[in-house]
């Protein structure tokens, strides 16, 4: 039978097919011994459906192309009920979807039939359901007369609903088990029909939705069709009155009459909820308080991270498209599961904790906490616009296909050319899909063609790029001469030399070879590497704030970091911005455009015992001068998230207030890092 490793390995597999093997057992993280093992259960379970095996020569994986067109397409490989192995959370998510669509009264049988496991282990599964439905006012009881059923607000209940559909649709086995929880009951042809509505209801309007929000409420709507329960679904007056101001309210009645055969006005606003949660696009003229919000979030990041974002008016309409949706995510606690969350944290961690500081008007708007799966959609969001233009040759045009949004579309992008700077890209998103034009396809999903097709995930990891350079390479020759594969260099490694850390060695070599010669794609600072003995300076003197600005930014000057023109950039920017440089505090934090007269990334210090009034004598009053040089939008960020913690820490701050040495500034940056 596949269970959830087994069918991740086969899809890796398929999608990675001229990965090695060697590749990709690291790229999965298993053991030699976990990936034999997983490898025999994934044929076990290909023989068992009537399928061909996959099998290995020199690493490489050969695989019947039937095989591969028919799960690429849609197929569900055969796999019965009975064949399912499910872990604990997955088997919690679809007992409570099968009592959310309960036909009949309900016992422990029930739930062993379903599940194919013991009486005790169904009633273990029990235990967790109930500590599953009180995360939101909902409770699983039983009784003699009406079995297993749930308690609490239609609308609560829909809501756990939504998390259940959510969380499966990312799991690699996630969609057949839906399809089984509506089979069990007899309801599958349900979710054809509901497909049908939705698809016919999206073209009549003209409602174009994100492909995997898109997917989820298709499977929730599907899920409350065959629930049939509307009484108890409520909204307050405010909240009704919000959503029926909405464009998409005055198209959804024909929709909420085609899945449930009725008018109901509390299923026409909780359907205009959800598809509003789902869009790809707003009017812009519809949310002037998100187009306000969008405005305050961009001064926001800007004002954090330092920096001076190009094609502002370009961003605040993405932004803005990305904001509508996520509003009425957070406001109706509809859920968002983004498998992504943790890889963008990693990734880009400084970067994250910016946009979360950044987010803070929406926080406040919505009265709520911007779960983290949320920042991470808007930390790709930013990340995407991180990516100078540059002229690309134009031997080979590229189409890039990604349905899941801007935000998504963005990040990809950016890593694409970081990656085949020869290529100009083309944004298609997946149903409009030109048959000529271009000469290769990067895709996140599968497209019929006979172009050249490279399947990708929206955030790469380096040993996801090495295979993806490697297998362009092969099909485009003339594209490139960096044919270096990462893998064949660390086998050599490893049979002369013994590796401690092999992920880290790994990215090492993939950044050397493929990496921009720039600082962005490099190695980021610390804020001790940069603040440095010869980058401190204290002064008695009374200066003016253009004095104070000139001194502190002399070490960098001397160090050749910047040219004179930077530093007189820094004072024009003031002269025409105001105090904006001043974060609090007393402390300001002058700094210009890299293209200003940036030749290296750098940080100076200034401490100036007689305070500085910026601009003139009613400005604020300024002790602490520091100067940054940013060569691009990221190197620097690492650097300037230390610093943001370091002084807002008021004990660490005013140490550094107190500090009379050039000694006592390092000792304390370093003591610092060390927490």
């Amino acid at each position: 039978m596949f269970d959830q490793r087994a069918f991740w390995l086969f899809e890796q597999i398929i999608r990675y097919e001229k990965m090695t093997s060697v590749a990709l057992v690291r790229k999965m993280g298993l053991s030699e011994r976990q990936f034999q093992y997983d490898f025999e259960k994934m044929n076990q379970a290909l023989r068992h459906v009537g399928k061909s095996e996959i099998g290995i020569r020199n690493q490489c994986f050969i695989i019947d192309p039937g095989l591969k067109t028919a799960y690429l397409e849609g197929s569900e490989l055969f796999i019965r009920q009975e064949e399912l192995f499910l872990g604990e959370q997955d088997r919690v998510y679809l007992l409570y979807l099968y009592t959310f669509i309960r036909q009949e009264e309900i016992s422990n049988f029930h739930y062993q039939r379903v599940l194919h496991v013991s009486r005790n282990t169904a009633l273990s599964d029990v235990k967790k359901v109930r500590g599953f439905c009180a995360e939101a006012d909902v409770r699983l009881v039983y009784s003699r007369l009406s079995g297993y059923h749930l308690v609490g607000t239609e609308r609560d209940k829909r809501v756990l609903a939504g998390r259940c559909v959510n969380a499966l649709l990312v799991l690699p086995l996630g969609e057949i088990a839906l399809k089984f929880v509506l089979e069990s009951w007899g309801l599958r042809a349900r979710l054809d029909a509901t497909e049908r509505m939705l698809l016919d209801w999206q073209k009549v309007n003209r409602v174009e939705l994100v492909q995997d929000r898109q997917r989820e409420w298709l499977y929730l709507a599907a899920f409350l069709r065959c629930r049939g329960k509307h009484a108890g679904l409520a909204f307050s007056g405010m909240e009704r009155e919000l959503i029926m101001q909405q464009a998409v309210y005055r198209m959804t009645e024909s929709l909420v009459v085609a899945l449930f055969g009725t008018q109901n006005e509390m299923e026409r606003l909780y359907v205009t909820v959800q598809v509003i949660g789902a869009q790809r696009t707003a009017e812009m003229g519809e949310h002037a308080v998100l187009l306000d919000l969008a405005d305050r979030i961009i001064a926001a990041f800007e004002k954090l991270t330092l920096l001076t974002l190009d094609n502002k008016r370009e961003l605040r309409r993405s932004l803005y498209d990305h904001l509508v949706p996520a509003y009425f995510r957070i406001v109706f606690s509809l859920p968002l599961i983004a498998p992504m969350t943790e890889q963008i944290k990693t990734a880009h961690p400084e970067l994250f904790e910016f946009v979360r500081q950044a987010l803070s008007p929406l926080a406040k708007l919505t009265g709520k906490t911007v779960s983290e799966a949320e920042i991470g959609y808007f930390t790709i969001h930013f990340g995407g616009y991180f990516e100078q233009k540059r002229e690309a040759r134009r031997d080979f045009e590229a189409l890039l296909v990604c349905p899941n949004g801007i935000s998504t579309s963005l990040m990809m992008k950016s890593q694409l050319r970081q990656l085949f700077p020869e290529l100009r890209f083309v944004m298609a998103d997946g149903a409009n899909i030109p048959e000529s034009g271009y000469d290769m396809i990067f895709s996140t999903v599968y497209v019929p063609t006979r172009k050249p097709v490279y399947l990708v995930q929206p955030l790469l990891t380096s040993l996801e790029k090495n295979y993806l350079i490697q297998a362009v390479a092969a099909d485009f020759p003339t594209i490139d001469h960096r044919h270096i594969s990462v893998d064949a260099l660390l086998e050599i490694i490893e049979r002369h030399a013994v590796i401690e850390d092999e992920q880290k060695l790994y990215d090492a070599i993939f950044n050397k070879i493929y990496g921009k010669v720039s600082i962005e794609r490099g190695y980021a600072p610390m804020l001790s590497e940069l603040l440095t003995k010869d980058m401190i300076q204290f002064t008695d003197e009374e200066l003016g704030w253009k004095e104070a600005i000139r001194l502190a930014a002399a070490p960098l000057v001397t160090g050749n970091r910047v040219k004179t023109d930077y530093v007189d950039a820094m004072i024009e920017t003031v002269e025409e911005m105001g105090t904006y440089i001043h974060i609090g505090k007393g402390i300001a934090i002058p700094h210009a455009r890299p293209e200003k007269g940036v030749n290296q990334i750098g940080m100076s210090f200034l401490r100036t015992r007689t305070p500085v009034h910026l601009v003139d004598d009613s400005g604020p009053a300024i002790d602490i001068f520091i100067c940054l040089a940013a060569v691009d939008n990221e190197a620097h960020l690492k650097a300037l998230s230390q610093l943001t913690r370091f002084l807002t820490n008021d004990v660490a701050l005013e140490k550094l207030k107190q500090a009379e040495t050039v000694e006592e500034i390092t000792d304390l940056i370093e003591g610092e890092e060390q927490e």
